[in-house]
């Protein structure tokens, strides 16, 4: 079975994109690496703190995206290309007035938050919210990428803005900015990035000015719903940790754990690319009614297996990569990578289940998902003496959470479980 989906469009589609993802990747953790070193741990607490509030204020960006990518696979299938562009002009529209109301609310609140996140500057907050609006904006043209499996134009429009974030960051925090200069790095990349993949689509001969054709926008909403609450746990999952350590513990600390969590994440940030390539091929075979179990089992193994060698690196020379990584002064929690890249795979294989269940439009995993989530926050907020306990808590919410979702996939996919077992 693997054989076949390795011969593929599947992997030759996951090789454009994981080139392109790795790319970016690596300038992503060398801007991180960077902002470390030059920034130290208190300083760089704060960005790590400021980043994780705009991974869960920007969760309506992964949903939008997640649309986009499942009615453009839909659109395309049935070859209704006048609905991609009704789909583009529907989403942009509503999703920049939001993006604006956010970046209002941002900047009013940021007293509060700073306070909570013991964060000196109230700038910091609002040059976020500015980030914040072109992020919102690129996830609806690389959603329709994505769908469209454009996956060379969207392999080069995710590492740009990496590449020009680090670039600007490393002179701005050169120069003495600090925090503030890696947020205008953010702004620039993602406004360039933006404007590349509008160009992108324009080249395919898309009409940005009107509608097309008349899509149904209840079915949208609706899909908008299920994909929002999905992705809002999601979000929390690898981000409320990061909220809490920085409220809890000291601003050092949570510099030491924010550098912990970004390596650790290397697991995730490897298997994103084959998710992203599974969901608008899964999205076309249910489309057309054909079988899809052998891309969503080909894509589990492939993140097993690139995430287990990551984990491995990891126990073997743990001292190496926190040194190659970030440097010798954050040398305390080489111990501890190994069991945090543990956490994340568990968290990468129920990442591609959910994706698995949104493409072909099952919500079933909702509440079970929901339920499991409220355990992370509550056992932290309630223990977090050392960042092994907080680590062992990661481990029990993933590790249920993907128990959960495989359990769910056996109920409702009996019929093709007992071919596959058949056939081995």
């Amino acid at each position: 079975m693997l054989k076949r989906i390795f011969a593929s469009h599947f992997l030759r589609s996951s090789s454009i994109f994981f080139i392109g993802a790795i790319v970016g990747s690596i300038f992503n953790y060398l801007f991180a690496m960077s902002m470390g070193r030059m920034m130290g741990p208190t300083n760089y607490g704060v960005l790590v703190a400021l980043f994780s509030l705009m991974a869960l204020i920007t969760i309506p960006t992964g949903v939008v995206a997640t649309v986009a990518i499942r009615f453009t696979a839909a659109f395309k299938t049935r070859n209704e290309i006048g609905k991609i562009q009704s789909l583009f002009y529907l989403l942009s529209k509503n999703i920049f007035y939001i993006a604006l109301a956010v970046a209002v609310i941002l900047a009013a609140a940021a007293g509060p938050i700073n306070k909570f996140l013991n964060i000196p500057s109230r700038l910091p907050t609002i040059l976020l919210g500015v980030a914040i609006i072109f992020m919102f904006l690129i996830a609806v043209t690389r959603g329709i990428l994505q769908g469209l499996q454009k996956f060379t134009q969207l392999s080069l429009n995710i590492s740009i803005d990496p590449f020009i974030k680090l670039l600007l960051g490393l002179t701005l925090v050169y120069f003495g900015l600090n925090v503030n200069g890696a947020l205008l790095a953010l702004i620039v990349a993602v406004a360039a990035a933006y404007y590349l993949s509008f160009v992108a689509l324009k080249n395919m001969s898309f009409n940005f000015r009107r509608e097309q054709a008349q899509i149904d926008t209840a079915a949208i909403k609706s899909y908008f719903k299920d994909v929002f609450w999905a992705f809002l746990i999601l979000t929390l999952f690898v981000n409320i940790d990061i909220i809490l350590v920085k409220h809890f513990l000291s601003a050092e600390q949570a510099g030491y754990y924010g550098a912990l969590s970004t390596m650790g994440k290397i697991v995730m940030f490897i298997s994103l690319p084959i998710t992203g390539v599974m969901f608008p091929m899964v999205t076309g075979l249910y489309e057309k009614g054909e079988k899809h179990w052998r891309l969503l089992f080909g894509s589990l193994g492939l993140i097993m297996i690139l995430g287990l060698a990551v984990i491995a690196f990891y126990f073997a020379f743990p001292q190496f990569a926190v040194k190659a990584l970030f440097g010798s002064q954050y040398l305390s929690v080489a111990r501890f990578l190994p069991l945090f890249g543990l956490a994340i795979l568990l968290y990468s294989l129920s990442y591609a289940f959910v994706n698995y269940f949104l493409s072909i439009k099952k919500r079933l995993f909702l509440w079970p998902l929901t339920l499991i989530a409220l355990l992370e926050p509550v056992l932290i907020w309630l223990y977090h003496d050392s960042f092994l306990t907080i680590i062992k808590i990661l481990i029990l919410v993933f590790g249920l959470t993907l128990a959960a979702l495989v359990m769910l996939y056996i109920l409702s996919k009996k019929p093709q479980l007992s071919q596959l077992l058949s056939k081995s």
